[in-house]
């Protein structure tokens, strides 16, 4: 059985706080939670992971099947909230791995392994902006206007644009291409 447990900041748990958590497996990267963020207002909490459904709800299903594990859940009860946050993935047949989630006043950001996506959506759910990368996405950290992303991958964010932009390669003869691990995205810009 996996739980979310609220805890005071010396450690004891609140027992009337106890979303109960079911599906997904025991441990490591495919244990059912993966992440807890809270808003800025803290007032919600964002759980995405390995998991079938937090109490009586179900997570939703992505059009090819697989489960979109991420839901909201109220700071001060623990109940399921509405918001949704589905990616665009058309026929995509696998779970979607959520690895991080960054919240802003007006944005929610979730980066997924599998099909390695980097969303950007609004506080109700609304997908605002979708880029894909060439590997799984495990970090994301709020400064200021930006959210920085680490990934892994040999090339670069949203290949659609620039795969390799031309301060990443060095040297022509012999050919050296230089990964960027790390970019950033403006989040007080609409086009991110």
């Amino acid at each position: 059985r996996a739980n979310i447990a609220r805890l005071s900041l010396d450690g004891d748990p609140d027992p009337s706080w106890a979303p109960r958590v079911r599906g997904g497996v025991s441990k490591g990267r495919a244990a059912p939670v993966q992440v807890v963020t809270l808003s800025p207002a803290e007032d919600v909490v964002y759980v995405g992971g390995n998991f079938a459904s937090i109490d009586s709800t179900l997570v939703q299903r992505l059009p090819g099947g697989g489960r979109n594990s991420i839901l909201t859940l109220d700071a001060s009860d623990g109940a399921v909230r509405p918001e949704r946050f589905m990616p665009t993935l058309g026929t995509f047949s696998l779970s979607l791995a959520p690895f991080d989630i960054a919240v802003t006043d007006s944005c929610v950001i979730i980066v997924c392994g599998a099909p390695n996506i980097l969303t950007f959506h609004s506080t109700s759910g609304a997908v605002l902006c979708q880029i894909y990368g060439t590997g799984d996405t495990p970090a994301l950290q709020i400064a200021g206007d930006y959210v920085f992303v680490g990934h892994h991958g040999e090339y670069f964010f949203d290949a659609t644009f620039s795969p390799i932009p031309p301060q990443a390669v060095p040297s022509l003869t012999p050919r050296i291409v230089v990964p960027y691990k790390l970019h950033s995205f403006r989040i007080s810009d609409g086009s991110f």
